[in-house]
């Protein structure tokens, strides 16, 4: 993000990155004129931040973010945003977006909601002012490409998933529309919420067969549920892993533990490092799975080499499947501004590699990130179920900018 400029009676605002509008430079200072933010629920019904930055007679911009911290500490959070940091902002001028970030990111003792959100309705105030869109007022010309997507199928933390693995993903990288994506996603949910309650039960108890144990399971599931939708499994739809390791793994006796798995079958089952990379290098042969996250405790290099090679030095190239560690998963829950984002953004492309913006576990009717992800060129992006409200709000989002951009999908999917 380049916002060039001196002071609020002289400010010069260039189309390189931020505020382009028909290549030419402007003049213009428009003074804060007020800050306020309050406490929302998000999608799990906790405490979330919604942010109003106010600014000339009837410029408002607002933005919310999914709580990471408890109650009383957003509580305390917007308290000290009222009285203290909010002084230190009104006035300043609107457009000055680097400038306003900074100063919100040295007052690391707020939590990052309300930071990020106070960020957000910032860039959002600026761009309505200039009636441009969030993601064209962030990127300029540079913005021309949707990041490719990575759709929640199964969230090793739910319930009726009982799975070990983190997440389950589709990455339906075979279909070149979002909106294409986007069906084959909500009618591959549908089916495969319908094959897990009938695995489960019609009353809800789960059908304790070793054949069916957890994470091997569902992911036979999955993909049952895309042949039944009518897409093709390693053509059309892949999966992504995120096999969640280090929540798995026990420091002191060096094994990996699998309650889910363990439940399932009727007795414990624990792994080696070597069984693991056993057990995840015959998934991927099995299942079409082009990403492979966290797939072992992340201090185990030498661990992580072997698994590299294995995947590596299998015969059959059509089923590549890549480690997650080629690939910088950024995590929007540790963003306090849309500056620093965009500094993260191109830190990791001039290494060279790949960038995944996370989804957060819960959400809010924000699609923000969505714009910011094509303003800054992001190359991937995970989303949740098509089914939930919140995350239908980006995807929506999406087929918007999809008939503004046309089939411009991101070409570092995995």
């Amino acid at each position: 993000m380049k916002v060039k400029g001196k002071t609020c009676c002289e400010c010069k605002i260039h189309d390189k990155s931020i505020l382009f509008s028909g290549g030419r430079i402007m003049d213009i200072c428009l003074p804060i004129r007020d800050i306020y933010v309050r406490k929302i629920l998000d999608s799990g019904g906790s405490p979330a931040v919604e942010a109003e930055v106010l600014a000339g007679e009837d410029i408002v911009g607002t933005a919310s973010v999914a709580g990471q911290k408890g109650e009383q500490e957003i509580e305390a959070g917007i308290e000290q945003m009222h009285s203290q940091i909010a002084e230190e902002l009104i006035g300043k001028n609107l457009f000055e977006q680097e400038e306003i970030d900074h100063l919100l990111e040295k007052r690391k003792e707020i939590p990052q909601e309300v930071s990020l959100a106070v960020s957000i309705a910032t860039a959002r105030a600026a761009a309505g002012k200039l009636k441009l869109s969030l993601y064209r007022y962030l990127g300029g010309t540079h913005a021309l490409k949707l990041p490719a997507l990575l759709i929640l199928a199964a969230d090793g933390t739910a319930e009726e998933t009982e799975m070990d693995f983190r997440e389950l993903m589709l990455v339906p990288k075979g279909i070149s529309s979002v909106q294409g994506q986007i069906r084959a996603a909500g009618e591959i949910d549908s089916l495969f919420r319908e094959a897990l309650k009938k695995r489960n039960g019609r009353e809800g108890e789960p059908d304790r067969k070793k054949q069916d144990a957890a994470d091997g399971g569902v992911l036979k599931l999955l993909e049952k549920a895309v042949e039944e939708a009518g897409y093709q499994c390693g053509k059309e739809i892949f999966f992504a892993v995120n096999a969640g390791a280090g929540r798995l793994y026990e420091k002191q006796s060096g094994v990996y533990r699998f309650p889910a798995e363990s439940r399932r079958c009727g007795q414990r089952v624990e792994r080696s490092r070597e069984e693991l990379i056993e057990y995840l290098t015959r998934l991927t042969g099995e299942y079409p799975i082009s990403l492979l996250e966290d797939p072992l405790y992340r201090e185990d290099r030498e661990g992580i080499q072997e698994l590299e090679k294995k995947l590596e030095d299998r015969e059959d190239c059509e089923k590549k499947t890549v480690l997650g560690r080629r690939s910088v998963m950024i995590d929007p829950g540790e963003i306090y501004t849309l500056t620093e984002l965009s500094e993260r953004v191109r830190e990791v492309t001039e290494q060279g590699k790949g960038i995944i913006l996370c989804r957060q576990r819960k959400e809010t009717e924000d699609a923000a990130l969505v714009d910011a992800a094509v303003a800054f060129g992001i190359g991937q992006m995970k989303l949740g179920s098509p089914g939930c409200l919140e995350a239908a709000v980006k995807y929506n989002r999406l087929l918007k900018l999809e008939e503004k951009l046309g089939k411009s999908l991101g070409t570092d999917c995995p």
